[in-house]
């Protein structure tokens, strides 16, 4: 059972609107922020099958001591969870705006996407390679921050990742998220997850991932590539440790093709061990240097000595590897078998925990050598064939990891600098177009509009969104001579765009009052409140307008009373004259002649008539 709407948490601070989503650990909703006015994603824990709520009260409780301690132990992981994300300071990563306890059980609030999820935009089937690859490339940044700070994600895919008001890619959902120390090694503990087609082998193991490596979670990530090209679900491992990948729509690009097969190699060791040579493939700049023509002719003499070799007791060299490569594929496909019974129904977006089920480990047969017994000669003959390999490749991989350090070296060098100069050159034109404004200033103090108009429009056209706003103003009222309420507003929408509150707030009332443009509430309240977050107190009094009389929101007297109060401490007659009229009448706030009487003065005393007017009703009481 989950909240209704319209119930409120944590003394009034948030109220929920509606139900998201709900598994088997939690609930989310769709909630409001009240003294901010801001909508929130609000993340409530709620175990399935072990909590009940109070109808009435919507307390949560535990009806079985049983399960009292089931539950509290993932309560803490779930807290524990809202402090993994809330310690993570990224663009990409979905930021933790408050954690709670309220109704006997606990809260987390973040900042609620308005884009959807990446499963939501493949509903029609798999999306653009250009798209794909941008969403794959952003949260491969969010990913390498969060490596950098010891920690692997665990869970990604396409469910768990939103996109924000701009189509950029948030992660979120840390439920499984793991932290290691320095030495690579697990120091916290949460749910074991396997979520079917994007987990890699080493998730099956009883533990999960004891030992750190981003290539985890890069392998999750290739996967994600995968669905977000192709519109189907992965494989699972087990279908690529046994038959390998399933072949890529030819359409994609050599570098797309790379970095999925390359990201989804079962074993750990021959995937991109950072989300930097990731993102190489993924760009087509990763040339690993590999001695390939000695590689080719020792493979070229074994198969040779193997074909020449005269038949022995037992069977041939040839067959004994055939058929230990046969035995560990089998051993291999019967214990992922063994582990998919155990995990689920193979859903795309299903995770299933497996602290409650045991899965089995991974065994490579220890009588082997007992098996295929071979001479002394032709062991040491391969002993040696193989070590002279692993020297040569360890000697490539220093030669490239060295040409790489170089080559990044530079890059980063050449980023800082076109960063400096950039900076640059940005405060250049700042301090260019201050100097504008205030020539622009001036001009209007000393009613020269003409030349006012002129110097606003060379401080705009260097990005300055305060001149911008006062353009706006120009062609609004018409004081250099052309009232032109189109461009008003075109100028208007370039000052909200570049943050600058007042432009917001003006823009605000066109969209209010259809001036310039369609009329829309909605549209208007969303830049009230933007305006309202950075301090503009107009902005705050034409919201408790709008949640009195109900434009683009639902009529909110209580929500009206607190906008109304904070233009009316910053000096606001009409707010004042307006929060006076709500205490004498009790409207959203409970009837207080005397606070009406305070307001209506303060009102009263910028000149305001109706306050007096207003004032004098309750005198004749």
């Amino acid at each position: 059972m989950n909240l209704q709407a319209g119930k409120f948490l944590k003394n009034g601070e948030y109220r929920i609107e509606k139900v998201l989503g709900q598994g088997g650990f939690g609930i989310t909703y769709l909630g409001e922020q009240v003294y901010l006015g801001r909508r929130v994603a609000i993340k409530e824990f709620f175990m399935d099958g072990f909590c009940n709520r109070d109808a009435t009260t919507s307390h949560v409780s535990v009806p079985t001591e049983s399960g009292k301690s089931t539950v509290e132990r993932f309560r803490r992981k779930f807290i524990r969870e809202a402090q993994n994300i809330a310690r993570l300071k990224h663009v990409g990563i979905i930021p933790v705006i408050d954690v709670f306890e309220d109704n006997g059980t606990a809260y987390y609030v973040m900042e609620f996407l308005e884009g959807g999820s990446l499963n939501d935009k493949l509903k029609n089937g798999a999306i653009s390679e250009s798209h794909a690859v941008k969403y794959t490339k952003q949260v491969a940044a969010a990913l390498d921050y969060v490596h950098r700070m010891n920690m692997l994600h665990l869970d990604i895919k396409p469910g768990n990742i939103l996109l924000d008001g701009d189509d950029n890619a948030v992660i979120i959902d840390f439920g499984l998220a793991k932290q290691y120390d320095d030495a690579g090694h697990q120091v916290s503990t949460t749910p074991v997850g396997i979520s079917h087609g994007y987990a890699p082998i080493e998730q099956y193991r009883p533990g999960g991932v004891e030992k750190f490596s981003p290539a985890t979670d890069i392998y999750s990530l290739g996967a994600t590539l995968y669905k977000l090209v192709t519109g189907t679900t992965p494989p699972d491992v087990s279908y690529i440790m046994s038959g390998g990948m399933k072949d890529l729509p030819d359409n994609l690009s050599l570098s797309v093709r790379s970095a999925i097969t390359g990201a989804m190699q079962p074993a750990m060791e021959s995937r991109p061990q950072s989300v930097k040579e990731f993102l190489a493939l993924l760009d087509g700049t990763y040339h690993p240097v590999a001695n390939e023509s000695k590689d080719a002719g020792a493979d070229a003499t074994l198969q040779q000595e193997l074909a020449q070799e005269a038949p022995k007791k037992g069977f041939s060299k040839a067959a004994k590897y055939a058929i230990i490569a046969v035995a560990v594929v089998l051993a291999v496909s019967i214990t992922c078998v063994m582990i998919f019974i155990g995990a689920g129904n193979g859903n795309d977006d299903d995770c299933v925990y497996d602290e409650l089920v045991e899965i089995a480990e991974l065994e490579t047969p220890a009588t082997e050598e007992a098996a295929l017994p071979d001479s002394a000669d032709d062991k040491e003959h391969e002993k040696l064939l193989a070590e002279q390999k692993r020297t040569d490749s360890i000697a490539a991989a220093q030669r490239y990891a060295d040409s790489i350090a170089v080559v990044e070296k530079e890059r980063e060098n050449e980023r800082i600098a076109k960063e400096k100069a950039a900076k640059k050159e940005q405060e250049r034109r700042m301090k260019e177009a201050d100097g504008y404004y205030s020539k622009g200033n001036d001009a209007y103090r000393s009613n020269d509009y003409a030349n006012a108009v002129m110097w606003y429009r060379k401080a705009a056209e260097l990005g300055h969104y305060g001149a911008c706003n006062e353009l706006g103003i120009f062609y609004e009222y018409g004081l250099n001579g052309e009232k032109n309420m189109s461009a008003a507003f075109q100028w208007y929408k370039k000052s909200a765009d570049g943050g600058n509150y007042y432009g917001q707030y003006n823009l605000g009332r066109c969209y209010q009052n259809g001036t310039g443009v369609a009329q829309n509430h909605a549209q208007a309240i969303k830049l009230y409140k933007k305006s309202s977050k950075q301090g503009c107190t107009m902005a705050d009094y034409n919201l408790g307008v709008c949640y009195t009389n109900g434009f683009g929101v639902e009529v909110d007297h209580a929500t009206a009373a607190k906008y109304y109060l904070k233009a009316a401490k910053d000096g606001v007659a009409d707010a004042q004259n307006n929060l006076g009229y709500y205490y004498q009448h009790g409207i959203g706030v409970e009837k207080n002649i005397e606070e009406a009487v305070k307001w209506y003065n303060m009102a009263i005393a910028q000149g305001h008539k109706m306050a007096a007017a207003n004032l004098k009703t309750i005198q004749k009481q």
